[in-house]
């Protein structure tokens, strides 16, 4: 597949123009294609505050805090095999200060949009669907996607086999209950730290491969073969990207950064009878092109 590079022109019909053939997916088109919220807020947040997440909750509710703009559309196209990649149009036209950009957002999904007695898993796909849509709406973001095969670290089993233990319920238990956006305890639930470790009491292997993706040089994708919910707790490991500022306290974990030996995340991974090995997988890739209004 050509690579097509586009740009959104500055009309309110948010009409493309593209350099080559083929046809965008527009914010137009994805309206149509995916559902929407009910209602939603999106606000600046200045508060110069280093943590941000995303929190899918009962409901259809979703809850993002100090999220930087160029990390929402990585946690809406978040699936197994997929990444987000900005065009070098885009980042010659949006530069780092709105790139990084941070916001909360408060949304609300349509009454019964999710089905009663839905998983976690089932919830978490619809909204962010949802988001998608919201990213196209109010952010005017479009993108493009393709399919080729990139190298991966796949996640496969370590000589000797997993050292998982099995979740106490599993996927036929699993309903979208959390009250709690820290809520670990729930199906599909993975908390992820570089600082603070891995965290889930009911998660399978695309759990973690969604989690992980993006946290090395590559994309992480799972090739393990276990099916079922697992209870994944890891220790910290160095993130060499996130240096610890000097002035902040020591949180659990951190030592990862000033240990002379520092475990990695690989080791961390295989402290679970899991191991990272360098594989190639068909990864699709979807590149967004967003005007910098």
């Amino acid at each position: 597949m050509v690579l097509r590079f586009c740009l959104y022109s500055l009309s309110l019909l948010l009409v493309l123009t593209c350099l080559t053939g083929g046809t965008p997916f527009t914010a137009q088109a994805q309206t149509a294609l995916s559902p929407a919220f009910a209602a939603a807020s999106v606000k600046a947040n200045i508060s110069g505050d280093r943590y941000f997440g995303v929190d899918f909750l009962p409901g259809g509710r979703l809850s993002a805090k100090n999220m930087p703009l160029g990390f929402l559309p990585m946690e809406a196209y978040q699936a197994p095999f997929q990444r987000v990649v900005p065009t070098e149009e885009y980042r010659k036209a949006v530069s780092p200060e709105v790139r990084n950009r941070r916001y909360d957002i408060e949304a609300v999904a349509e009454k019964d949009a999710i089905p009663p007695g839905s998983s976690a898993k089932v919830r978490n796909e619809k909204l962010r669907l949802m988001l998608q849509n919201l990213l196209a709406d109010r952010f005017k973001l479009a993108v493009h996607r393709e399919i080729k095969n990139e190298p991966v670290y796949a996640i496969v089993l370590a000589k000797g086999g997993p050292k998982l233990k099995r979740a106490a319920i599993q996927e036929p238990d699993c309903a979208d209950g959390r009250t709690s956006p820290m809520d670990t305890s729930l199906c599909h639930v993975l908390s992820s730290s570089s600082f603070q470790g891995l965290h889930g009491e009911a998660v399978d292997m695309t759990d973690l491969a969604r989690t992980l993706f993006g946290a090395l040089d590559r994309p992480i994708v799972d090739r393990t073969g276990l099916s079922g919910l697992w209870i994944i707790q890891t220790s910290g490991w160095a993130d060499p990207r996130i240096p610890l500022l000097p002035t902040e306290p020591q949180r659990t974990g951190e030592r990862a950064l000033t240990d002379p030996a520092p475990p990695t995340l690989f080791t961390v991974l295989e402290e679970l009878g899991l191991k990272l090995e360098p594989q190639t997988a068909p990864i699709e890739t979807v590149i967004e092109l967003p005007s910098e209004n």
